[in-house]
């Protein structure tokens, strides 16, 4: 197990920059950490209350080289008892290959813990990605994640949260962007395994070409768990009339004691909201562009890291204009 402060800077070529603040960074090339332990599969690390970091961590996935190997990664991450803790996972290609990859992240939130997670992904359209978030959570801990998608050939979040203490909340929210013949999938499951949790839920997407997308939701309330609130939301905006979009959300509730909801929604863009634009002098082009921006940064606005916030809003700036926007090597 190495501990959030043993963390040292890995010395490789790639550089993340989309943070725009300082971080503790991880490296993990084609799978594996590039330093410490050199090799290593993935990462095993605790946060201890005693310990608590000063900077977000921040674990860089880099797909590069000629092998087109299919690539399983395993991270495993405890917050402690009453400790915090942010983390930023950006998945990157350094090369067009075929890359297929699949990560599993499992996490532990103990009494009173709390961990904000940014799931960044940045990849060619010739990856594939799964990525596959587990979580656990004791009493009165919080978990908030965001996911954000801006390019990638085959993207596949898979998100399952237990709510399995008393009092336990957890947010999660993602944002997508794609075009071309890129598909992306989020598929979210939250039980609440016990009374008095809440859970919160918003994801939205922006689909133009022949993109195609596809929410699944599922909230599951045991028949414990009382008093209960769970709120699911997915909206999306279909650019073109040959991108789709299938939405799935599912509520089980066994228990009477609750408040719970879900609404989807597809749709285009807003024309009465296109001519107010124009008839300001906009053009039809940047019109368009400033009602995607403002559809998409409700979610952006949700990031808990304030400079985060305004770096991943300038990004989906960028996406929408048309502007890739790499990290560097």
């Amino acid at each position: 197990m190495v501990y959030y402060k043993q963390l040292k800077p890995a010395v490789t070529r790639f550089r993340c920059d989309v943070p725009g603040l300082d971080t503790e960074k991880v490296y993990v090339v084609n799978g594996k950490r590039v330093h410490p332990h050199v090799g290593q599969q993935g990462f095993q690390i605790r946060v201890e209350a005693a310990r608590l970091p000063t900077k977000p961590l921040q674990v860089i996935n880099v797909r590069e080289g000629n092998g087109l190997a299919e690539i399983y990664c395993e991270n495993r991450l405890t917050i402690a008892a009453g400790a915090s803790a942010s983390l930023i996972v950006c998945d990157h290609t350094a090369s067009e290959r075929r890359f297929v990859t699949e990560t599993l992240n499992t996490i532990t939130l103990e009494e009173g813990a709390r961990l904000d997670l940014l799931l960044m992904q940045n990849e060619h359209n010739s990856a594939v990605h799964t990525t596959k978030v587990n979580v656990q959570q004791a009493p009165r801990s919080s978990f908030s994640c965001t996911v954000v998608t801006l390019h990638g050939g085959i993207i596949e979040n898979q998100i399952h949260v237990e709510l399995q203490g008393k009092e336990a909340a957890c947010t999660l929210n993602g944002l997508f962007l794609c075009d071309g013949d890129q598909r992306v999938t989020n598929t979210v499951q939250v039980r609440h395994a016990v009374p008095l949790c809440r859970s919160k839920q918003l994801f939205k997407g922006l689909l133009n070409d022949h993109s195609t997308g596809h929410f699944n939701g599922h909230i599951i309330v045991d028949k414990n768990a009382q008093q209960t609130e769970a709120l699911q939301e997915n909206h999306n905006i279909l650019l073109t009339h040959s991108a789709k979009m299938y939405i799935q959300p599912h509520l089980e509730i066994y228990a009477d004691d609750v408040k719970c909801t879900h609404g989807a929604t597809i749709g285009r863009i807003d024309e009465n909201a296109l001519f107010y634009l124009r008839s300001r002098g906009i053009s039809l082009t940047e019109a368009r562009l400033l009602q995607q921006f403002a559809f998409a940064h409700n979610v952006i606005e949700r990031i808990a890291l304030q400079p985060l916030q305004e770096r991943i809003a300038a990004l989906v700036n960028k996406r929408l204009h048309g502007e890739l926007y790499p990290c560097t090597c």
